[in-house]
Formats: structure tokens, C-alpha cells, sequence
């Protein structure tokens, strides 16, 4: 195997857990959790949660790091890069962001609501995490528009 080959298979690979992780807990996990009450929901929505934020930790690096490096094996210096590839580098650098905010915000401030005991504020963070969780998808699908885009 190339290099070439496995630096895109890397990418591939961290786009479609990133991104399909972030779509499994929005689409699937979430509304199956709505008959639940709240407890309940708060805690598997909650461990869920802790799971995608400790594989996104490396998946994410992983992602944004082999497409830099297919990038610049591809079209050298970023000043050749072509706006597809520009595109795709401004939404996952986006999406890191997004990430970081949510591990260090609402993540850690659900856990500190469920540590003590305080339901109302964990079901506070857990919306401003489905809005963190619904932009990083938007960007996500914006990213695979500019994939399909440049190829």
C-alpha cells in the first residue's frame, strides 16, 4: 500500500466515524431516547456522549492531519490547494472547533450538572450540545459536498 493510499484511506475512515457519529447521535440515538424519562434519557444520552468525545479525541486529529497531508502530497504549498480542498480544510478545521467547544463547554458542564444531581441544567447542556452536534454535521455534509466536488 502507498502512502498515497493510506493516508487516504485515514481520511476516509475519520470522515466517515466523525461525521456518521455525529449523525448516528443526532438522527438515531436521540429521538429513540425521547419515550424515556428524563432521567434515564440524560444518562444513556450522557454516556453516549462521553464515548463520541473520547474516540473523537483521536479521530479528529486523524482526519484533519491525513487530509493536510494528502493535501500537500497532492498540491504542495496551500497557496496551489484548490478551493475544494480549501473548503473541505475550513470545514473540518471548523468542526474541531466545534469539537474542542463542545468537550471543554457543555460537556463539562453536563457532567458537572449530573455530578450533582442538578437535572434542569443537564437538560440544558444536553440542547446546547444537539445545536454544537447539528452545526458539526451541517459542516460536515458541507465538507462531503466539496469532496464530491473536487473529484
Amino acid at each position: 500500500m502507498s502512502w498515497i493510499a493510506l493516508l487516504l484511506f485515514l481520511h476516509l475512515a475519520g470522515t466517515a466515524l466523525w461525521i456518521g457519529g455525529t449523525a448516528f447521535l443526532l438522527l438515531a440515538l436521540w429521538p429513540c431516547l425521547a419515550s424515556l424519562g428524563p432521567a434515564d434519557r440524560q444518562e444513556i444520552q450522557a454516556e453516549a456522549l462521553r464515548r463520541f468525545l473520547a474516540h473523537g479525541a483521536w479521530i479528529a486529529p486523524l482526519t484533519l492531519g491525513s487530509g493536510w497531508a494528502l493535501a500537500w502530497l497532492a498540491d504542495g504549498r496551500p497557496i496551489f490547494w484548490t478551493w475544494p480542498v480549501n473548503a473541505m480544510q475550513t470545514a473540518g478545521i471548523a468542526m474541531g472547533g466545534l469539537f474542542l467547544l463542545l468537550a471543554l463547554g457543555p460537556g463539562a458542564f453536563l457532567r458537572a450538572a449530573r455530578e450533582s444531581g442538578d437535572a434542569a441544567e443537564a437538560a440544558s447542556q444536553l440542547e446546547r450540545i444537539r445545536r454544537l452536534l447539528a452545526a458539526s454535521l451541517a459542516l460536515g455534509v458541507l465538507a462531503l459536498a466539496a469532496a464530491a466536488q473536487g473529484h
